[in-house]
């Protein structure tokens, strides 16, 4: 009789250590968690995990947890804020917990809802401590104002609020296309800041004007398009130097009237 009260206790023990797991830097909470003391190993199917220091809510079809390393390897899962206004999706995601860094791969999803901004791409580092993301892989970026930028690598400061963006194509709302090798996406202001850039307006389908503009510097928000040391022209693209071009200080293209003024010739 002593015996089977001892067994029973054991597997009371189990069910509750497998229905909640609480440590010093990570709460489990899952329908169906296995643990491994020989391998320091906890392992949660289809569970969420609660880092509390970094904040963050981890959610994966299979969460696994090496306690002497302080990792989580997190396969088709998510993290996200407490406050629910920042995720990240990826089918395999590694967490260095005391280094507070993640890293994701394969089909990454980045969705900021407090900036209305979200970002596809293959892999991407991110510290927490710091609040920066860093991406080496081709990138896709969407702002909220429906601009799409192409990008070959990118560096999201958080905190500040700044995405510094590397070969970057841009196309707005009105498919113009903008090319550029180095900028800056000013989240605050909603403003795309470049040096060195070529832009090329969309008009008419039947016209056989190709408007471009190349410039020294770029200010780019909702309402127009600034570019310093510019020269424009409506001339259809040939090998040659276009038959006709001005030069400017500043042009400007006024996106609500659909014209263009230039500044200080």
């Amino acid at each position: 009789m002593k015996s089977s009260i001892k067994i029973l206790i054991i597997i009371l023990l189990q069910f509750f250590l497998a229905s909640k797991l609480i440590s010093e830097e990570i709460e489990f909470k899952a329908t169906d968690i296995e643990i491994s003391n020989d391998q320091n190993l906890t392992i949660a199917n289809n569970g969420t995990a609660l880092i509390k220091d970094d904040g963050i809510i981890v959610e994966g079809k299979k969460i696994k947890y090496f306690r002497n390393k302080s990792l989580l390897i997190i396969d088709k899962g998510k993290i996200s804020s407490i406050d629910q206004n920042f995720e990240i999706k990826s089918n395999l995601i590694e967490y260095e917990i005391n280094k507070s860094e993640l890293n994701f791969s394969k089909e990454v999803k980045i969705i900021d809802k407090f900036n209305n901004l979200s970002i596809d791409t293959d892999k991407i580092k991110y510290d927490v401590k710091n609040q920066q993301i860093k991406s080496q892989s081709s990138s896709k970026i969407k702002d909220k104002l429906g601009n799409i930028y192409l990008v070959k690598n990118f560096d999201y400061s958080i905190r500040d609020k700044v995405i510094k963006l590397n070969n970057l194509r841009v196309f707005d709302p009105d498919n113009n296309t903008f090319i550029v090798d180095i900028a800056f996406l000013d989240l605050k202001k909603n403003e795309l800041i470049a040096k060195d850039v070529g832009l090329n307006f969309k008009i008419s389908k039947d016209s056989e004007n190709e408007p471009r503009l190349k410039g020294r510097s770029l200010i780019n928000n909702e309402k127009e398009t600034v570019v310093k040391k510019g020269t424009f022209t409506f001339c259809k693209k040939r090998e040659k130097c276009p038959p006709w071009e001005m030069g400017a200080e500043e042009i400007i293209h006024d996106k609500t009237k659909k014209n263009y003024k230039i500044q200080k010739c």
